[in-house]
């Protein structure tokens, strides 16, 4: 019996969402890729995406099933959204891998305005922030792949 394909779901569907979910489904990925904005949640740029949902933030994960074996990669514009994503995936048992992109001071921040919310100080410990391996990249490709790089190192077991 095959086994189901992993899956990355990407919350934000900017730039380096498009090139992030054509690597993911080029390393066996099915990807969702989620925002709130219907101008950016449209599927002819992501045509490698299982699926492209508008929805809003709160509640988008609620009908996916979320666990241990999922990838979530926390991507939304402005990051105006990562603490109402991040509160979201409380509701779940702890997904495999949990990515939100920005710098290291803008994120502690941020985790520390939600900490009280719920968002528990272990679950803070278990984000992969910023988001994929340093590779001195700034165009959203490299970061894409610098993001790709470390989802598969997780799901191969070596980090």
């Amino acid at each position: 019996m095959q086994s189901e394909k992993p899956r990355l779901i990407i919350l934000g569907a900017g730039n380096i969402s498009i090139y992030l979910t054509t690597l993911a489904a080029r390393y066996g990925f099915d990807v969702t890729v989620i925002d709130n904005n219907p101008a950016y949640a449209v599927a002819d740029k992501f045509p490698q995406a299982k699926s492209v949902l508008c929805r809003e933030f709160a509640g988008c994960m609620d009908d996916l099933n979320i666990g241990a074996d999922d990838y979530i990669a926390v991507l939304t514009r402005g990051h105006t959204y990562d603490p109402v994503c991040l509160l979201e995936l409380m509701k779940f048992d702890e997904p495999r891998y949990v990515g939100v992109i920005g710098n290291k001071r803008r994120v502690a921040e941020m985790l520390d305005s939600i900490v009280p919310k719920g968002f528990s100080k272990e679950r803070r410990g278990k984000l992969n922030t910023p988001i994929g391996f340093w590779i001195g990249s700034s165009t959203p490709d490299e970061i894409a792949l610098s993001i790709i790089a470390e989802i598969v190192g997780r799901k191969n077991g070596v980090l």
